[in-house]
């Protein structure tokens, strides 16, 4: 009963979905300050991890602790100061969350994306997922039960040659920025012409050199523009490179 979820820790208690891969490890450094797990489970550890890093605000310690873990995982996560608000927060795992008549539900695992939920409006992909399989399969959470909705799709330059692959498939978008507070059409992204590639040597070799982690962490994205844009300043008088 102890492996059982949920698992607590301090004032953090949650279930987790995934394998956290470096939790050995961890364990083995919470072990050395004398904290003693009373499981045998990596969610346990997640848990402490968090827990750990928790100084008063979830979001801060959860972002924390992110960038600690190694792995594929997705969590439901309570503070013991926060009763009634549920944090969520996946990396590689799947995560569902709806808000219906009849309640609201988290989950994740591969039968629970296949629940067909009356009314659901709106998908929205905070990452683009790479199997075009899987895409089709998120994307058509709104297009069930004989209704309409719409799947909104957060992308960067960085998933150019990915939305190209998708749009050779028959997907079709419309490409909307934020401005003012407000979505509105992005007539740049929509004009082939304009979108916005590598033009000089150093860009392309920044481009080619700096590719995306294997373990995606907040703040991934900026880290690897800072990355690219330091490769081209450090090139710049440098003649030309090929």
């Amino acid at each position: 009963s102890t492996n059982c979820h949920p698992h607590t820790c301090g004032k953090v208690t949650l279930i987790h979905n995934g394998i956290i891969e470096n939790y050995k490890k961890l364990e083995e450094e919470f072990r050395a300050k004398g904290q003693e797990p009373i499981s045998q489970t990596d969610s346990e550890i997640a848990a402490m991890v968090i827990n750990d890093c928790y100084e008063g605000n979830p979001v801060k310690a959860i972002k924390k602790a992110v960038a600690r873990l190694e792995g594929a995982y997705a969590f439901c996560i309570m503070f013991k100061d926060y009763p009634g608000v549920i944090y969520a927060i996946r990396c590689g795992s799947p995560l569902v969350a709806a808000n219906t008549p009849k309640g609201s539900i988290i989950a994740s695992d591969m039968v629970a994306r296949g629940i067909d939920i009356e009314g659901v409006s709106h998908i929205i992909n905070y990452e683009l997922p790479k199997d075009f399989e899987f895409y089709i399969h998120r994307s058509g959470r709104t297009g069930r039960m004989n209704m309409d909705g719409i799947c909104y799709s957060l992308y960067d330059n960085e998933n150019e040659d990915y939305l190209q692959s998708l749009e050779r498939r028959g997907i079709t978008f419309d490409y909307l920025t934020l401005k003012n507070k407000e979505l509105v059409p992005y007539k740049s992204r929509n004009s082939r012409e304009e979108r916005v590639k590598p033009t000089t040597d150093a860009e392309r070799l920044a481009n080619s050199l700096v590719k995306k982690p294997t373990k995606v962490t907040p703040g991934y994205k900026k880290k690897m523009a800072e990355a690219k844009k330091q490769i081209v300043k450090s090139m710049k008088g440098k003649g030309r490179h090929r």
